[in-house]
């Protein structure tokens, strides 16, 4: 027994000896075993989150381009976003050079949208989407996200950028972006240029932004043309850095409550009372968070219907002259109860005081609604928002996710504007109207149409770029013949000497062109008013010819005036035919100097195509049967048709037959021409045609320094043996059997004010122009034989 004893004890003692060090592997396997469980949850959820600096990115230059940390969704489309820089943008598309436009090696990373993938079953074939690294909880302050971006060509169709929740699922290793915010979406081609942008937003979690850049459809045959998408210079800054921007989740950002207002506005999450104020913040209303904050004003007591509050923003910069102008201030508000009072925005020039630029009154409903702006100022300024209160206590007001985007936008909703002229067209014509038939002044109309009235352009409409949305199209029905036109005229609008910008959008499409050329006509912006007589008058101030690509292209026009006006947007077919498209949308009339765009649009003094009158060239000539006319459809010679669209009216001539031996002469005379800057050239240009026989059939063009002729002065006959033309043309040399238009050009000095004369002179014979331009610029005389410099001497 006692051996048995010993040996068992022996055994235990043994086994006692060994339990550290199974103890010491057990906690070494099950160390193994958490490490690979946290190491395979860590898989399943992403790349670690990181702070934000990790996301910014210039992408470097030269051969060292690259994407930082970003990168494509390989699991989620088949498009994909290149590092670039310009040298090689001729090569696989991108822009010339990158936003800082120092050099052709600057980096960034773009999507060329010609793109056309095979599809692939189950994967994103409509957009590129680029990922930033993940990111840890942005705080209340936010992250203000700002960025170059570029877009350009047919085939590109926007810009978005999302924010992505890093707890989305994940099936079968693939992402599910059903969660996924817009925090910002960019529809407008830059025209070459690189814009600069700014995304203030706010998240609690972990998550990452996403970069998606968007084509047209496949199905669109503009897929097939270059295009590019392009970003660059991405920064993560702190919230209180986006000046105009704010969430409210951190308080009143970079904003203040003016000291003149009866009241201050608040920060809050929810309303206290269910009948009125928001039940929470915009982006937790529309995702359903538990975090957000709004700004709102309190109409309990002790406030008094009328009070006012006043929230104004840091002071910005003022915005440029020329296409860079405008801006477009966007936010959120809730005016929910039915003591609801007003709502207003203005901007607060640092000397001009306030300047109205959007209102709301009255109960809107409990639902958060969408308000925008159009921004401009030729002075530093600042953005203040004022909430009046109403009737009763029923009237809390609030506002929330306020940001400011690069580019003009009409005022949202219509209602709100502070004039009539601002118009998306998405609820009605907003005043703008067609003439009464009885009128006459028109043949045409402009309808309010939708892509899915069964018009096969424009595919989208502008303000949505979706084919639900709305804008006037020049209607192709009753079209009788080439020059047929349509007013659409805005209400009256006050005059004032402050300068006053009309921007637009424009569709100008002509998808077959015809063998004579293009045919498509005219879109033109007038301003029309009364004079001290009670004269109508219609002054031209913006015009543009013919096709301009399947897209909509952003015009603007200077219309200012000091009397009260209207506007008028003319539409003219070219083709009696009509197989063009011609369109306009998102209207806005702003406050500021603009440059007329495009360049092409502008209208200079003394440019004529006769369509309608002689835009200023009078006619002086002294015979009392003979002189320049307008051509008509009973009278016009050799059955002619105008150059500008083919019509049988729409240009001016003089025809002089069976005057027997006697040669009469016809005289044109323009308009004041003002001098140029920035040269002394100017390019006169116009087309002309030719009929009848004999060298006495001229047509030569003078020059004269208005300066220094009185009204008599101009109606006096040139005298050729002290003047000198500067461009001569004689019927002899040229085939008048058959008339046909040729193009004549001849460079003018100027330095000075000045007047051309175009003086025709026939026994039988005649000549007709058309086309009138004057280019800055200088240019060769065409044809070369009508160089009075290489005429020989008559003998």
């Amino acid at each position: 027994m006692i051996v048995r004893y010993l040996l068992i004890s022996v055994l235990m003692f043994s086994k006692l000896l060994a339990l550290p060090n199974r103890i010491d592997n057990l906690e070494k396997q099950v160390s193994v075993d958490l490490q690979s469980r946290e190491k395979r949850q860590l898989s399943s959820l992403g790349p670690r989150p990181t702070d934000s600096n990790s996301a910014n990115c210039d992408f470097q230059s030269g051969d060292e381009v690259g994407m930082c940390g970003w990168k494509n969704l390989d699991n989620t489309t088949v498009l994909k976003w290149l590092a670039s820089k310009g040298s090689d943008a001729f090569w696989i598309g991108g822009p010339r050079s990158d936003s800082n436009n120092k050099n052709l090696e600057g980096g960034y990373i773009f999507f060329e949208t010609s793109t056309l993938p095979h599809t692939v079953e189950g994967e994103n074939t409509v957009s590129a989407m680029i990922q930033s690294p993940v990111m840890t909880s942005t705080g209340s302050k936010g992250h203000c996200v700002s960025f170059s971006f570029s877009i350009s060509g047919l085939s590109a169709d926007r810009l978005r950028i999302l924010l992505h929740p890093s707890d989305s699922n994940e099936i079968n290793g693939e992402v599910s972006f059903n969660n996924d915010v817009v925090l910002e979406s960019l529809l407008d081609n830059t025209r070459g240029k690189w814009k600069e942008a700014k995304v203030l937003y706010t998240f609690p979690a972990n998550h990452s932004l996403i970069i998606e850049a968007i084509p047209v459809s496949e199905s669109n045959q503009a897929r097939r043309y270059r295009g590019y998408i392009a970003v660059d210079d991405i920064q993560f800054k702190s919230g209180d850095e986006c000046g105009g921007h704010c969430t409210f989740d951190s308080g009143l950002c970079n904003f203040k409550n003016e000291p003149e207002g009866e009241f201050s506005w608040q920060v809050g999450r929810g309303s206290n009372n269910p009948n009125t104020g928001p039940q929470r913040d915009h982006s937790s209303f529309s995702t359903n968070r538990i975090t957000g904050a709004f700004a709102y004003i309190d109409a309990g007591y002790p406030r008094k219907p009328g009070d006012r509050a006043r929230l104004s923003s840091v002071q910005m910069q003022a915005t440029d002259k020329g296409d860079e102008e405008p801006l477009c201030l966007r936010f959120w508000t809730h005016m929910f109860g039915n003591g609801i009072g007003a709502l207003n925005v203005y901007i607060r020039g640092s000397n001009s005081g306030d300047r109205k630029v959007w209102s709301l009154t009255g109960d809107a409903g409990n639902n958060w609604y969408m308000g925008q702006a159009p921004i401009s100022s030729i002075e530093p300024f600042k953005i203040v928002f004022e909430g009046v209160v109403g009737r009763n206590s029923l009237g809390n007001i609030a506002i929330d996710d306020i940001s400011i985007t690069p580019g003009v936008c009409p005022t949202a909703p219509q209602v709100a504007a502070p004039g009539p002229g601002d118009c998306a067209f998405e609820d009605d014509e907003c005043g703008w109207n067609n003439p009464e038939r009885r009128e006459g002044v028109d043949e045409l109309n402009w309808d309010r149409s939708t892509p899915t009235d069964g018009n096969r352009f424009p595919l989208t409409d502008h303000t949505t770029g979706s084919d639900i949305g709305f804008y006037m199209q020049l209607s192709r029905e009753n079209v009788q013949q080439a020059g047929d036109r349509a007013f659409l005229v805005s209400r009256q609008l006050n005059g004032s000497r402050t300068a006053k910008c009309m921007s637009f959008w424009y569709f100008m499409y002509e998808p077959i062109v015809d063998t004579v050329g293009p045919n498509l006509g005219k879109l033109a912006i007038w301003t029309r008013t009364i004079d001290g007589d009670d004269n109508l008058l219609m002054t031209p101030v913006w015009r543009l010819h013919n096709g301009h690509g399947p897209s909509w292209a952003y015009g603007q026009a200077q219309i200012t005036t000091e009397t009260d006006f209207q506007v008028i947007v003319e539409g003219v077919w070219g083709n009696n035919r009509a197989s063009g498209f011609i369109a306009v949308d998102d209207v806005t009339i702003f406050e500021g100097e603009c440059a007329n765009l495009p360049a092409s649009a502008e209208i200079v003094t003394g440019e004529c195509t006769f369509d309608r009158d002689s835009c200023g060239w009078r006619n002086t000539s002294n015979g009392e049967s003979f002189d320049w006319r307008m051509a008509t459809l009973t009278k016009r010679p050799a059955n002619l048709p105008d150059k500008t669209y083919g019509a049988p009216i729409g240009y001016a001539y003089f025809d002089i037959f069976n005057s027997g031996s006697r040669t009469d002469k016809v005289r044109l005379v323009s308009p004041e021409i003002k001098s140029v800057g920035g040269g002394d050239k100017l390019c006169f240009s116009f087309w002309f045609a030719a009929f009848g026989a004999g060298e006495s059939t001229t047509l030569k063009v003078y020059k004269k320094d208005a300066d220094k002729l009185s009204e008599d002065a101009i109606n006096e006959k040139i005298d050729e043996s002290a003047e000198q033309p500067i461009w001569e043309l004689n019927a002899a040399e040229l085939d008048t059997a058959r008339p046909d238009w040729e193009v004549a050009q001849v460079s003018v000095d100027g330095r000075k004010n000045m007047r051309l004369y175009i003086v025709g002179q026939a026994s039988n014979g005649g000549f007709a122009i058309d086309q009138i331009t004057l280019n800055k610029a200088n240019c060769n005389t065409r044809p070369e034989t009508a160089d009075p410099s290489k005429k020989l001497p008559r003998s």
